[in-house]
């Protein structure tokens, strides 16, 4: 295989989790798009995951932890995650970990104050925070008790 190649996956792989925590999956696809062989990328991700520079469960969780304290709900985190490549196993684990402090309920009327939703609006209310993906029963608690 041409070194010089192989170097040039590894310095982009580099920049692209340099810049943000990004999922192997991420990166194969970014890999992909540049042109770069399977066998290579494959190579290049095991290098970096070896050496602890890429690792989707710490991803899975900075990047679940940023989606909440943005607003969103469990259901389009869920999504997000699958999206990105991460197995269902550590989708389960991570949203068990930290729904476990987190309070979906509160999350949603936080967003709901931070956007200044009219609170009479029940059917704009609830299609918002359907959209923002929250869970059936938190949008239907919220929008019953207004």
């Amino acid at each position: 295989m041409n070194l010089e190649k192989r170097e040039e996956g590894r310095n982009y792989a580099l920049r692209l989790i340099g810049y943000r925590e990004r999922s192997m999956r991420e990166v194969e696809i970014r890999m992909e798009k540049r042109g770069y062989g399977p066998q290579l990328i494959k190579e290049i991700l095991e290098e970096l995951k070896s050496c602890d520079l890429i690792n989707d469960k710490r991803f899975a969780r900075t990047w679940t932890e940023s989606r909440i304290k943005r607003g969103y709900g469990r259901e389009k985190i869920i999504l997000e995650l699958r999206e990105k490549g991460i197995e269902e196993k550590v989708i389960k684990e991570l949203l068990r970990d930290i729904y476990s402090e987190v309070d979906e309920r509160r999350v949603a009327e936080e967003i709901i104050r931070r956007k200044k939703i009219p609170l009479q609006e029940k059917g704009k209310l609830c299609r918002f925070l359907t959209r923002r993906g929250f869970t059936f029963e938190t949008v239907n608690e919220i929008c019953l008790s207004r």
